[in-house]
C-alpha cells in the first residue's frame, strides 16, 4: 500500500522554504470618511484632487463648484516690494474660476484644480494649480492661462459645467422617470382608497354585473372613479385606460385588499380604545 500512497510530512519536519506561499491579493483601498463641509477653503492648503479616493472625487468636485471660487473680496490685499498687489476687480473679469489664497498671496484656478488629469505644464496650468501665480504686473498671464477654445483650462471649465448640469445626465433623467412613475402610482392608489372608503361607509357594493367598457354601469367602484376623473384632469391622465395595463389599481383583488386594510385599521382602533378592559356580551 505504501507504494501507492505517500505519507504527508508533518509540519515540524517540513521545510517552510519548500512550501509555496499563497499569493497575496491587493486589498482595494477603502475611502476615508470626509466631512464635505470641512474641505480646505484656501486653495494653497488643498491636496491634489487625485489624492482623494476615486469614489469620492466627483462628490468633492461638486462641493467645491457649489461653493464657488475662493474670492475674499473684502481682504486687505498686501503690496509687494515693487508696490504691486492683487486687484479684486480681477474677480469680476475671471469670476467663474479665479481664486485667491490669503495664506500664500497667490491666485489659482478652481476648474483646473478639479480636473487636472496630467502633470505636464499646459498654458501655465501648473502655476495656477499647484504653485500659484502672483506676478501682479503680468495680468496677461491670466488670458494666456485661459487660452483658446481647446485649451486645458477651457476643457476643464466645460467638465465643471457638465458635472453641475445634472439635469442632462441619463442617470438623473432615469430617476426623474422613476419619480414620475411613483407619483402616478400614488395618485391611482389614493383614488382607489378614497373610493373604497366612500363605498364602505355607505355600505354599497363594489362590483357590477357587467364591468366591460361597453357596459352602461360597470359597478360602483369603477363608476365612482370615472366621476372623479371627469372632475380632475390629473387623475384622468393616469387612471383606467391611461394607466399601465398591470398597474390600474382597480382589480377585484386590489379592492379586497383595500377593504381588508380598512377592517384591520378599525379593529386596531377598537382594541386601542378598549385597552386592558374586560367586556362581555349581554345575554
Amino acid at each position: 500500500m505504501e507504494r501507492f500512497l505517500k505519507r504527508k510530512a508533518s509540519t515540524s519536519e517540513s521545510n517552510s522554504d519548500d512550501i509555496p506561499q499563497p499569493r497575496r491579493c491587493a486589498t482595494p483601498s477603502i475611502p476615508m470618511e470626509i466631512d464635505m463641509n470641512d474641505l480646505p477653503w484656501d486653495p494653497s492648503e488643498r491636496k491634489r484632487i487625485s489624492e482623494y479616493h476615486p469614489n469620492q472625487i466627483d462628490e468633492i468636485r461638486r462641493k467645491y463648484l457649489i461653493r464657488g471660487p475662493c474670492q475674499p473680496r473684502g481682504h486687505d490685499f498686501p503690496k509687494k516690494p515693487n508696490g504691486r498687489r492683487f486687484s479684486p476687480t480681477w474677480f469680476d473679469q475671471y469670476g467663474n474660476w479665479l481664486e485667491y489664497s490669503v495664506k500664500a498671496d497667490k491666485v489659482f484656478c478652481l476648474c483646473c484644480y478639479l480636473f487636472r488629469d496630467q502633470f505636464g505644464k499646459q498654458g501655465g496650468s501648473d502655476a495656477f494649480v499647484t504653485e500659484g501665480f502672483n506676478s501682479w504686473n503680468k495680468k496677461d498671464r491670466l488670458n494666456i492661462h485661459v487660452g483658446d477654445i481647446n485649451s486645458f483650462h477651457n476643457r476643464a471649465l466645460k467638465k465643471s459645467e457638465d458635472l453641475m448640469r445634472q439635469n442632462q445626465s441619463i442617470a438623473v433623467a432615469f430617476h426623474k422617470q422613476n419619480d414620475m412613475a411613483k407619483n402616478e402610482y400614488r395618485i391611482r392608489l389614493n383614488v382607489s382608497i378614497d373610493v373604497a372608503r366612500y363605498l364602505l361607509n355607505g355600505e354599497l357594493p363594489f362590483r357590477g354585473h357587467d364591468e366591460s367598457e361597453k357596459s352602461l354601469h360597470r359597478g360602483h367602484f369603477l363608476e365612482t372613479i370615472k366621476l372623479i376623473r371627469n372632475r380632475d384632469v390629473t387623475v384622468r391622465n393616469v387612471t383606467l385606460e391611461n394607466a399601465p395595463g398591470n398597474n390600474k389599481m382597480v382589480a377585484p383583488d386590489i379592492q379586497k385588499d383595500i377593504a381588508h386594510c380598512f377592517v384591520q385599521e378599525i379593529l386596531k382602533s377598537i382594541f386601542e380604545e378598549i385597552g386592558d378592559d374586560v367586556f362581555a356580551f349581554a345575554s
